[in-house]
């Protein structure tokens, strides 16, 4: 650590506050981007990820550097890990770019640079809890969309976002698909019910959540998703909900609701076997 850098929480954190440090857990992750610099024409890879360090306070966090060190960092740090961000810089950002990004409590992104910043393993000795923070759900219960409503509007609901309360009723294979391009890319489908209709589609197209996703549980594991992005599966012919850059999961969040929707899920679907009877409607 550099002489005379600060450890500040994320709520002490304001336009101008240079030479710090901040820890945090980190909550969602993008896959790494290649952007091509319209000054020099060269490229810049970015690593973008969220992290928290209290039940108020989010924040997202952009790291700039060469490709083979954003990679690393991409297999090296997941959703969960506890992080320490030492010197990043403070940016403002315009607000036709924060469409892109989760929603959080900060004005601002703390973007770190390869050849100026440093992001470390928080030391796990250090008695402070941050795991409680990623069963705390980022949007209100308010804000939860009802499945029903979703498919009976059908495809009126293509091109919004959406907030979900769920039970996850079947996880399904991970399919690695090659792109045009040469590009592998991954596709992990679930399937999720609330009290108000038992099957939803939900795509994910990332490696690191689609191996996440195969550690839920169906009938056990209850899902908060802020800001899914609804579009037409031609596949499955349905109204889909996808993942997106914007997109928290917290995983059985502690509420009373995700308690309820437990029991509910539990009660409903016991004595069916995961896959028996999921109909996945077709509605236009």
């Amino acid at each position: 650590m550099s002489t005379g850098v600060m450890r500040l929480k994320l709520n002490s954190i304001s336009a101008g506050t240079t030479n710090f440090l901040t820890v945090g857990i980190i909550i969602a992750m993008q896959s790494p981007k290649v952007i091509v610099s319209r000054k020099n024409n060269k490229e810049k890879c970015v690593l973008s990820f969220t992290i928290r360090d209290s039940p108020k306070d989010v924040v997202n966090v952009s790291v700039w550097g060469s490709n083979d060190y954003i990679n690393r960092l991409y297999k090296d740090y997941k959703i969960e890990d506890v992080v320490d961000l030492i010197n990043p810089i403070i940016k403002f950002i315009p607000e036709i770019e924060e469409k892109y990004m989760p929603k959080t409590s900060c004005p601002f992104v703390l973007t770190l640079n390869e050849n100026s910043s440093q992001i470390l393993k928080h030391d796990v000795n250090d008695p402070t809890n941050f795991k409680y923070l990623m069963r705390l759900p980022t949007c209100p219960q308010s804000m939860y969309l009802k499945i029903e409503d979703i498919h009976s509007s059908g495809k009126e609901m293509c091109g919004k976002c959406c907030s979900l309360l769920v039970a996850v009723r079947y996880v399904k294979s991970t399919k690695l698909i090659k792109t045009k391009t040469g590009n592998d890319i991954y596709l992990k489908k679930i399937i999720v019910m609330d009290k108000t209709n038992t099957t939803l589609l939900i795509n994910i197209w990332d490696k690191q959540l689609a191996e996440r996703a195969t550690q839920w549980k169906p009938k056990k594991t209850i899902l908060a998703f802020s800001d899914l992005h609804l579009e037409w599966d031609n596949f499955d012919k349905t109204i889909a909900a996808v993942v997106s850059n914007r997109t928290i999961i917290t995983e059985d969040p502690i509420t009373k609701e995700a308690n309820d929707l437990k029991n509910y899920a539990i009660t409903y679907l016991n004595g069916l076997s995961n896959k028996q009877n999921i109909h996945i409607p077709n509605r236009k």
